[in-house]
């Protein structure tokens, strides 16, 4: 056997090293696939240790670092990519990326610039720079330079090039130019997922040259292309206001077109394609709990008076039940509901909002096909709110149990959204696994071989029937007393880790009711069953009206509970009191919920985010009061 030189010797080792190298980066990349962020910056970190002349191990690793907020050393990488190859147009662009985030603009124009003398067709360098220019007030430059990002390749341009340069062509006052511009981009192959935004777009343009009559066709046509568009529904009812049709505006703003709305642009047409559940032969129902009506009892509070919307005396909970439809298909976004039957016909008693403007729009996204049998749990506002997940999209797994379909049977679940810890967990405690989960955020138009769509209407929370309440007890309270972690009977929900109506002098309040017993919990840190459990055995509640609240179903009868509203009044928690027998109080920090004129007039539904997120400044004299009233002190 020869014996190695030191040459070969070193060859080998280097030739070792880069195989080497070669393992840790494809192993990088695979963890950036998987969502391992950290992990693939380490792993591409080894890579150019052991091979450090490769410069698409420090693109990749800038790329994360930059992605991860870490932009010093972001640059630092980029600078030895172009270190390690001095000519690519590409190391150029990211790192003058990267330097404009890190606020070093001169240097950022600097490296685009030089990005573009090495590669005069790479689009997306001028768009950076005009974004820099834009940002900078130099119009006139941003423009030139979006306009030379489009010249790359006019004939399938990116679509957002030309947004920018419409957005800052209506900036400058140019406007036929900005809706010259918009309308090249329907005509393009660029449109694609951006043909709501262009429409919309154009009906800002063309309400700014007070051409209102256009501006809502083109908005119409925005909401043909997405349903859900909310800004679109904004804009109209500013526009239904210019007009004087207030009462059509008043629609728009709470995200429903007006039936004059659907009537002018034809979509009440379809009346041929709109039937009911019962009327198709082909559609099955099963029938699950009748309808009946409830009363409520009123508040208690200090003064006696009681806003508005917590004065309702009776409701009538509607009948639940399941349908059954065979090759059908649905368009569900989260705000509108729309099932339709296999001859295209529109389920109006189980579809909802803007389902009309669905089933006659020709501008959707293709449907997705679902092999074998899948089951809505769609239900608006179910994508990331608490109480509309527990009261309004579990329980329809609880119908579709009781209609004698055993979910194994089941191929896929289309909820609204999949990602925070309560929404898998409680799927998982009820026996679905998340390989059977699709997201609605990501797949609203859906067709698949048989559909079940159980059906629960719970307007406004005061609709939700008992037997739900009952359902989430049973499922989430566990009996085993090991497993619930002691704390007070008397439970003061914080809001703190919230993003709206906290209590501003929180630390007063918690001062004040410690006195009293009360401890302070933040539920969303907790699992839900132990959630359940906690609220199960407490005896008193304080808490400003929240999604917190939507655990008064776990309570036991005669607990007492103590809702803190500010301008926002919402009759949920109230309702679940009712139902579930509980000695219930409001407390209300703002006077202006007492006006009965306001809640019908247009200003007061457009200002409803404004109030939805205004924080709270609790009286602390009053709270006082209102505990010595329910006989806590």
């Amino acid at each position: 056997m020869a014996i190695k030189t030191r040459e070969e010797l070193q060859i080998m080792k280097e030739q070792t090293q880069k195989t080497e190298a070669e393992q840790y980066f494809q192993s990088a990349e695979q963890l950036k696939q998987n969502g391992k962020i950290e992990e693939a910056i380490i792993a591409g970190e080894r890579a150019i240790e052991l091979e450090p002349e490769k410069d698409r191990y420090y693109l990749f690793l800038g790329d994360l670092l930059s992605k991860t907020g870490k932009i010093e050393a972001a640059i630092s990488c980029y600078e030895s990519a172009l270190e390690a190859n001095p000519d690519s147009f590409l190391v150029c662009h990211k790192l003058g990326d990267v330097l404009e985030k890190d606020n070093k603009i001169e240097q950022a124009i600097k490296y685009q610039e030089k990005a573009i003398q090495l590669n005069p067709r790479f689009g997306w360098s001028y768009f950076y720079l005009g974004n820099i220019f834009n940002k900078q007030g130099l119009q006139e430059k941003a423009v030139h330079y979006y306009q030379q990002a489009i010249n790359c390749n006019p004939k399938s341009t990116n679509a957002q090039f030309c947004i920018k340069l419409g957005e800052t062509l209506q900036a400058q006052g140019e406007l036929n130019q900005a809706i010259k511009i918009y309308k090249s981009l329907l005509k393009s192959d660029a449109k694609n997922k951006q043909e709501s935004l262009i429409y919309y777009k154009i009906g800002l343009v063309l309400s700014e040259q007070k051409k209102y009559d256009e501006a809502i066709t083109n908005l119409i046509k925005a909401l043909q292309s997405q349903p859900n568009y909310r800004q679109a529904y904004q804009k109209l009812g500013d526009l239904l206001c210019e007009k004087n049709q207030r009462d059509d505006a008043a629609k728009c703003f709470k995200n429903i077109l007006p039936k004059n709305i659907l009537s002018e642009f034809g979509f009440l047409e379809t009346r041929n394609k709109i039937a009911l559940t019962a009327e198709l032969n082909n559609v099955e129902i099963r029938k699950v709990n009748s309808s009946y009506k409830v009363s409520y009892s009123p508040p208690k509070t200090l003064d006696g008076k009681v806003p508005p919307l917590l004065q309702t005396s009776q409701a009538k909970i509607p009948e639940t039940f399941v349908a059954i439809i065979p090759n059908g298909r649905a368009y569900l976004d989260g705000y509108n509901n729309a099932f339709i039957s296999s001859d295209n016909q529109l389920l109006a008693d189980i579809s909802s909002e803007n389902a009309e403007l669905i089933i006659a729009s020709d501008k959707l996204p293709n449907p997705v096909q679902i092999d074998g049998t899948f089951c809505s749990l769609v239900t608006p506002g179910a994508g990331g709110v608490y109480y509309h997940w527990m009261v309004d999209l579990l329980p329809r797994i609880e119908l579709v149990r009781q209609s004698g379909i055993s979910l194994d049977s089941i191929d896929k679940f289309l909820v609204n959204r999949y990602k925070s810890r309560f929404q898998k967990e409680t799927l998982n405690h009820l026996g679905i696994s998340s390989a059977k989960i699709i997201e609605s955020e990501k797949y609203p138009h859906v067709k698949a071989k048989k559909m079940i769509i159980p059906v629960l209407n719970n307007s406004n929370g005061i609709k939700a029937g008992k037997w739900i309440y009952d359902f989430l007890k049973r499922e989430f309270i566990v009996n085993e007393r090991e497993k619930i972690v002691a704390h007070s009977p008397r439970i003061y929900i914080s809001r703190s880790q919230a993003k709206s109506r906290k209590i501003i002098n929180e630390n007063e309040v918690i001062n004040f009711l410690s006195k009293l017993g009360f401890q302070s919990v933040i539920l969303e840190s907790m699992p839900v069953i132990q959630q359940a459990n906690l609220m199960s055995q407490a005896e008193a509640i304080v808490s400003p009206h929240g999604a917190g609240l939507t655990n008064l179903a776990f309570c036991s009868s005669g607990a007492k509970v103590i809702e803190i509203f500010g301008e926002h009044i919402n009759p949920s928690y109230w309702a679940i009191s009712n139902s579930c027998e509980l000695d219930y109080y409001s407390l209300f920090c703002d006077n202006s919920v007492f006006e009965l004129e306001k809640s019908n007039t247009v200003q007061y539904i457009k200002d409803f985010q404004a109030r939805n997120k205004k924080d709270i400044l609790v009286n602390i004299d009053s709270l006082s009061s209102l505990i010595e009233m329910s006989g806590l002190i």
